[in-house]
């Protein structure tokens, strides 16, 4: 889990994608033991940045389904205020990493 994110919010993605793999009965693909940066482009990438998250979170029900509505709204809000403040704030995240 990546260390940024809420741990709450991180565990319950992590808890619905198994019991999501467990209800469409998927199996574990297999093993990767290879640099992944060496793929090309047909590997599917995280987000790589808020903006990016924010909207893959909006272009998928997942976590509506599974942590409901309100509370995916409460994130969404957040994250747009986020997004917002740092676009406005350019130096603040930097106040906020070198406090950390």
């Amino acid at each position: 889990m990546d260390v940024q994110i809420n741990p709450h919010i991180g565990l319950a993605a992590i808890l619905a994608a198994g019991i999501d793999g467990l209800r469409k009965h998927l199996s574990l693909p297999e093993p990767v033991d290879t640099d992944t940066s060496t793929f090309g482009p047909e590997l599917k990438r995280l987000p790589e940045s808020l903006s990016e998250s924010l909207a893959a979170l909006n272009e998928d029900n997942f976590m509506a389904d599974l942590i409901g509505e309100k509370l995916l709204v409460a994130v969404k809000a957040i994250r747009k205020a986020e997004i917002d403040f740092y676009s406005n704030h350019k130096d603040a995240y930097k106040q906020l990493i070198y406090r950390y």
